[in-house]
């Protein structure tokens, strides 16, 4: 059986221009949702996107999980695909909350942007080397 039939998920390696952002979040979806298409016509697919994707001109991130959304779309049937946009996304090595972090840490007030009533919400992934 071909690798990709084994896997269960894909982790994301993700990297920090533009080009790498697309790389991964467009190209690498779209191949992923191609494959899948070809190799397993009737299994479901999950894409996890991100919140900002409803936004595309917010980023060069937001806008490469646009066109990854996109992408999938065009490869995998409407009815065998399910696409989440979780909030902020954060785990060891990030640079991008970092701040947030230290400013919750110093502070016991976290003041935030926006209008009156808004709200912050995260997703903590935290992963582990593979067991041999």
């Amino acid at each position: 059986m071909p690798p990709h039939r084994r896997q269960d998920s894909l982790l994301k390696v993700w990297t920090g221009d533009r080009a790498g952002f697309f790389q991964v979040n467009a190209e690498g979806a779209r191949r992923l949702a191609e494959v899948l298409a070809a190799e397993a016509p009737l299994a479901r697919l999950v894409l996890v996107s991100s919140l900002s994707a409803r936004e595309p001109g917010l980023s060069d991130y937001a806008a490469s999980k646009a066109a990854g959304e996109a992408a999938v779309r065009e490869a995998v049937a409407a009815k065998r695909l399910t696409i989440v946009r979780p909030p902020a996304i954060y785990g060891p090595g990030d640079r991008e909350t970092l701040g947030v972090f230290q400013l919750a840490r110093r502070s016991p007030v976290l003041p935030l942007p926006g209008r009156e009533g808004a709200r912050l919400a995260g997703s903590i992934v935290c992963w582990r080397k593979a067991m041999a």
